[in-house]
């Protein structure tokens, strides 16, 4: 798998799931809310009415005032505007401030009222702080309220749609003349908090505790056309109308109840079944091809299985390509470089190669004979002293330290030297490891062992590739539905975010599973049974803090110790135990590097020496600007309204 291909699905997948989160429904917050709208609708017989309004708004900052309209766009009857005088009164924090009807106040603040195109509103100039409460009265004039078909006169109108704060406790009262049939119906979406409808003798209340900002509320109701008694018979429809409405109720109905099942029933269990499905085909898979589940757990070797030099005991058992090692690339191995180096050092040192001393406050390394040393040693040598066979523990690797210096002048004059300056250290490592691979993989192939990791055939590969994808088709198919609710119909469903965030976390936990166990490699049956040993004296190194006396007196090699623990990251553990018991190891340079404390030392240099290419990727891009970091017809479409017309709104300014 390439590196390109390695990347590409995550990035897929992230750049995703970032675009769902951001249409998540997350509002601009504002510092006020409106903690009550009541709403007074009185239908009169000539098809005239008036809609009174009552909003309380609670401040928790400054405004300059507060603005309601009402709209008169889209299915509307003919006819139907605001007209007559508009009344009104203000209230703050119980005092009245503002009023349109004669002789209540001696001054009262400045409103306007203006045509917005689509609308009128009502523009209160009442500045506000935190803590005011505002109350706001109005009582519209409305012509032409109701459709009057032969049948019926029909009810199809949007009060509330273009709030910029969420509204709550909302209460709407309906009063019509006598009448003798009549229905009424409240929409405020799929998937949406239903309003209640209660009827009081020939008036209906609707309540509802909460509608989201800029989320609309429609009435659809009808009642018998003798209500509007005063209407001169021209002005009446043609045609009836009641079966339509009767079918666009049903529609709305049947098409909400598909929306709410396919949501929260059938979604979320085709996605619990094909996660599922996916998870435990990925187990049948894994079991059957990784021999690594078949091991052992827990068992413990106290002495190594073999006397493998560092390097190689990470290229031949554990299949760590020094490629991947390498701090100058993207990729991740079981075991860094860092403790790889150190266990290398320990181990040169442990055979007479390096010795180890003291100057001044400094731990010094001295190359001290080739005898022994294999070429991938000392290509490693090389690396870490140079052309030098003294060093400072500091210094070790010093050909690949960056420039920190320049890269910090950030000076606009000497950006193409830095960046020149950092891609000639990137190339510096690559060369390195380059030459330190092949001399490994010279090695590895001279001992003529039986191969300890095989590639996954091309028909496994395929069995693999197909491990997740009913999980990648729920996860676009709630996609699409997410996506589909929020964009058309103003919907943000959290059960369908829940359903992608469980695909994703599935789809990302099959795509790194599967991407490591090619990375890894499978293992053979030679290289179980190696690959067994190994863990098992990896188990003892990592409950060795843990062991009494008697099982201490079983390990016998403690320098051999030493090495292997500091490659798989126990040489604290083995530390603190050979300083708890006075356990001296014979070597007399090891036993000082844990008795005299060098082991932050070295830890300290090879940690940077992987930290030094970051400073160079940095310098190679280094520029000054960036400072080198980094309708009507009720079906589906409809989305749960019946196609009413007309809008309001309010909010402060």
């Amino acid at each position: 798998m390439t590196s390109h291909n390695k990347t590409i699905f995550p990035m897929i997948l992230a750049m995703t799931f970032s675009f769902l989160l951001l249409f998540c429904g997350v509002q601009s917050a504002r510092a006020y809310e409106v903690t009550q709208y009541k709403g007074h609708l009185t239908i009169k017989e000539d098809n005239s009415a008036t809609f009174e309004q009552e909003l309380v708004y609670k401040y928790e900052d400054t405004y300059n005032g507060q603005y309601v309209s009402l709209g008169t766009a889209g299915n509307m009857p003919d006819g139907f505007g605001i007209e007559g005088q508009l009344q009104y009164r203000v209230y703050k924090n119980g005092q009245l401030v503002s009023t349109s009807y004669p002789d209540e106040l001696e001054e009262s603040g400045k409103v306007t009222f203006e045509n917005i195109g689509d609308g009128y509103r009502l523009k209160i100039y009442n500045r506000v702080k935190d803590g005011d409460v505002v109350k706001i009265q109005v009582s519209w004039p409305i012509q032409n309220m109701l459709f009057p078909y032969q049948d019926i006169a029909e009810l199809n109108w949007v009060p509330i749609s273009d709030w910029e704060v969420p509204l709550n406790n909302i209460s709407i009262r309906i009063t019509a003349p006598d009448y003798q049939d009549s229905q009424m119906a409240v929409h405020t979406g799929y998937l949406k908090e239903a309003a209640a409808v209660t009827k009081y003798g020939q008036d209906y209340q609707i309540t509802l505790n909460r509608l989201g900002s800029e989320k609309r509320l429609e009435l659809h109701g009808y009642w018998d056309s003798g209500i509007l008694s005063g209407l001169d018979s021209g002005a009446f429809y043609s045609e009836n109308n009641l079966a339509s409405y009767q079918q666009t109720e049903a529609n709305i109905k049947r098409y909400s109840n598909l929306v709410k099942i396919t949501v929260y029933g059938v979604l979320p269990m085709v996605a619990l079944i094909a996660c599922g499905i996916d998870s435990s085909r990925w187990i049948r898979f894994r079991n059957k091809i990784d021999l690594r589940t078949k091991m052992l757990k827990d068992t413990r070797l106290y002495e190594a299985p073999s006397d493998l030099r560092p390097m190689l005991v990470a290229r031949i058992i554990y299949n760590v390509d020094i490629r991947d090692v390498n701090p100058a690339s993207s990729n991740k191995a079981k075991i860094d470089f860092d403790h790889i180096s150190q266990a290398t050092i320990l181990d040169l040192i442990d055979r007479g190669n390096l010795g180890i001393s003291e100057q001044g406050n400094s731990a010094t390394l001295t190359y001290k004979t080739d005898r022994g040393i294999s070429p991938s040693e000392r290509v490693f040598l090389d690396m870490a002293f140079g052309k030098e066979r003294t060093l400072p523990m500091e210094h070790l690797f010093k050909d690949f330290s960056a420039e920190q210096n320049v890269i910090q002048t950030k000076r606009k004059s000497q950006e193409k030297a830095i960046r020149e300056s950092g891609r000639q250290l990137v190339k510096t490592y690559n060369t390195a490891f380059k030459k330190l691979r092949q001399v490994v993989e010279n090695e590895k192939n001279e001992l003529g062992l039986k191969p300890y990791y095989r590639n996954l055939t091309a028909n496994k590969k395929k069995d693999m590739g197909a491990i997740g994808r009913f999980t990648a088709i729920v996860f676009m198919l709630t996609l699409l539905a997410y996506f589909g609710l929020l964009f058309f119909f103003e919907t943000h469903v959290w059960m369908l975010v829940l359903i992608l965030a469980v695909s994703f976390v599935v789809l990302v936990g099959l795509y790194s599973s599967k991407s490591q166990l090619i990375h890894d490699g499978i293992l053979t049956e030679a290289g179980l049974e190696q690959y067994q040993l190994w863990e098992s004296f990896k188990n003892m190194l990592r409950d060795i803090g843990r062991f009494d006396k008697t099982e201490l007196g079983a390990i016998v090699l403690w320098n051999r110790i030493l090495v292997y623990a500091t490659l798989f990251g126990y040489a604290k553990e083995v530390s603190r135990v050979l300083k708890k018991y006075n356990i001296q190891i014979p070597n007399p340079d090891l036993n000082a590097y844990v008795y005299r404390g060098y082991m932050p030392h070295l830890s300290a240099r090879t940690g940077g020496f992987t930290q030094d290419i970051s400073s160079a990727r940095a310098a190679s891009n280094f520029n000054v600007s960036s400072g080198g970091s980094g309708g009507s017809g009720g079906g589906f479409s409809s989305g749960g309204f019946s196609g009413g017309g007309g809008g309001g709104g309010g909010g402060s300014f």
